[in-house]
């Protein structure tokens, strides 16, 4: 199935600015394309441990996919807890028609299952990357539901679990967001993103700048992305009392925060776009690719590596001796608690923003 223009995937995005999505097209990705690579790796290595599973097969001990394991673990113990092994009500890695949104959405969630005896609906996303991914009003796997769901014929009573698995980021792993159907399928989600798609494909919307831009391929041409850049950089040129007490202080907090967000993307962009002209011929006047050389990594797990170059050189020695284990786990271990403190701190509390207060400085 080819990429859909309103992929699921990429509703966080389309679902905030419509005219990303018309602004694409014909946009190759000049980006560094190794994490995304990588991921998608570690996608296909989960859902191939989940399948054997299904299968009877035991998980590996000792995989070369740390993330891929933990994922397929923590997939299976779902799976029996609904029972569901097989059949119309699992999906792993299966193509999903969500032309319940629009006839141009269709997309391929990690995994989905459904429990006919108590109508409940989960639907996994992985994420392998380090910015946190939240559940809750995840456009994402609102859509993958909406179409699981019309796909299956389910009704308005059905309990939905939104999940988003994300080992990178938290000892949680995950976040889930419970709704039922008939909410989803209300004007607030299902009204809403069929009203984003219908507005994204006439070509008529407005680019509307924010967090949504990392991952745009249109970023480094975006009018309004370099707007809300000058605006910012116009804004920290401007003197600015140094009233920095209460409402003050929580409101420039709030704006820095944003304009922060606002240079990198467009910073980043502009990087990116830069690097390809170069490396296409042209020139960029003062500016060249450095020819640094970056740091020499294995192209193989870890596992893999030590493996095969042991069969070559048995005489060097290719693994690091082991590292200490945690504070945490000292103490679970039976050391004095005591003692630990006296070895071992916690890190600083981060100041972070309410999402009711930008909500209110930025006007919704």
């Amino acid at each position: 199935m080819s990429r859909a223009l309103l992929s699921p995937s990429d509703a966080n995005r389309w679902v905030r600015c419509q005219a990303s999505v018309i602004a694409q097209r014909g946009i190759l990705s000049t980006g560094d394309r190794t994490a995304a690579t990588a991921g998608q790796e570690t996608h296909r290595r989960g859902a191939e441990l989940i399948r054997g599973a299904c299968r009877g097969l035991p998980l590996p001990s000792g995989y070369e996919d740390p993330i891929a394991l933990e994922y397929a673990a923590h997939v299976i113990k779902i799976l029996r807890t609904f029972g569901v092994f097989g059949g119309p009500c699992l999906g792993i890695e299966t193509p999903v028609n969500c032309s319940i949104v629009h006839s141009e959405c269709h997309g391929t969630p990690d995994f989905w299952v459904y429990d006919e005896t108590n109508n409940d609906l989960m639907v996994i996303d992985l994420k392998t990357g380090y910015r946190p991914v939240r559940a809750r009003d995840n456009w994402q796997l609102i859509c993958y539901a909406l179409g699981v769901a019309y796909t299956l014929g389910l009704d308005s009573d059905t309990h939905v679990y939104l999940r988003i698995f994300q080992p990178t980021i938290s000892d949680k792993q995950f976040d889930q967001w419970p709704i039922t159907l008939g909410a989803l399928k209300g004007p607030e989600y299902l009204e809403h993103l069929q009203a984003c798609a219908e507005i994204a494909l006439d070509g008529m919307s407005m680019a509307i700048a924010g967090h949504h831009c990392y991952y745009c391929k249109a970023r480094y041409c975006c009018d309004a992305l370099q707007s809300a850049a000058l605006d910012t950089a116009d804004y920290l040129g401007e003197p600015i009392p140094n009233e920095t007490e209460g409402q003050t202080l929580a409101t420039e907090l709030t704006i820095l925060n944003h304009a922060k967000v606002m240079l990198t993307q467009r910073l980043d962009a502009l990087t990116e776009h830069a690097t390809a002209v170069i490396r296409g011929g042209s020139q960029i006047p003062g500016w060249q690719l450095s020819e640094r050389k970056g740091r020499l990594a294995w192209t193989l797990g870890a596992d893999e590596t030590a493996a095969a170059l042991g069969l070559i050189d048995k005489s060097v020695t290719l693994r690091k001796p082991e590292e200490l284990i945690t504070p945490t786990q000292a103490i679970a271990a039976g050391l004095d608690p005591s003692v630990v403190a006296a070895y071992a701190k916690r890190s600083k509390p981060k100041l972070v923003l309410r999402e009711d207060n930008a909500k209110e400085i930025f006007n919704g």
